[in-house]
């Protein structure tokens, strides 16, 4: 009893010829899966205002998502080439209008006034925690509406205002010379703890490539 097992080379050479081109599309498929996953991680640091102080934090942990702007520019983009190495995965957030609101709000820091920060309170807040007006000294020239600066009994200087045809009083801004920021949006932390994961993607896109080779 004998059995004969014969070696196909060209078939071979051919499955192997096909292997970068498979490794190639399989990890711009690991790359797109980490980039969506970091998406979703990062937007799940942003929280909805849950009440006056609108502008407080909930932790140090996290940040509270007013507009939404800056939640809604996290994102990813996947390189593309013709081999393996002209693939890349670019992690951002923030664009050419929020990028320098991100670094503050990544790293931390001080803002200044010039000479003063005009900060919201909560009357000129919506209930999603976007501020009604935006800039008291186009309120100052609205002739409907009679603002001025009065200090609290805490000492603090406050902008309130009072629009005609209404009897109450709202305290539109806070006026600050500086405001502290601490660090918490997370996106390098968030990046770095999502490490194992990106590795188990690529690990699978190996995989898939070399079956490639099975198949063939």
């Amino acid at each position: 009893m004998s059995g004969e097992f014969t070696f196909d080379t060209r078939k071979f050479e051919r499955a192997l010829k096909e292997i970068p081109k498979a490794l190639n599309k399989e990890v711009g498929v690991a790359f797109n899966t980490s980039g969506v996953e970091f998406t979703a991680a990062m937007e799940s640091r942003f929280s909805p205002p849950s009440g006056p102080p609108f502008w407080a934090n909930p932790s140090d942990d996290g940040i509270v998502s007013r507009s939404g702007d800056l939640a809604r520019s996290v994102g990813h983009e996947v390189g593309d080439g013709p081999t393996v190495n002209d693939r890349s995965l670019t992690l951002f957030i923030g664009d050419a209008l929020r990028g320098k609101y991100a670094s503050l709000q990544e790293y931390g820091g001080t803002v200044n006034g010039s000479p003063w920060l005009t900060i919201p309170l909560p009357d000129n807040k919506t209930d999603s925690g976007v501020d009604k007006f935006d800039s008291a000294a186009k309120l100052r020239n609205d002739p409907t509406v009679k603002t001025w600066i009065q200090r609290s009994k805490a000492g603090n200087l406050i902008i309130r205002a009072k629009f005609e045809g209404k009897d109450e009083i709202q305290n539109l801004w806070i006026l600050k010379r500086s405001v502290t920021v601490k660090p918490r949006l997370g996106f390098f932390k968030t990046a770095e703890a999502m490490r194992n994961s990106q590795i188990k993607n690529l690990n699978r896109a190996v995989i898939r490539a070399l079956k490639t080779l099975e198949s063939s």
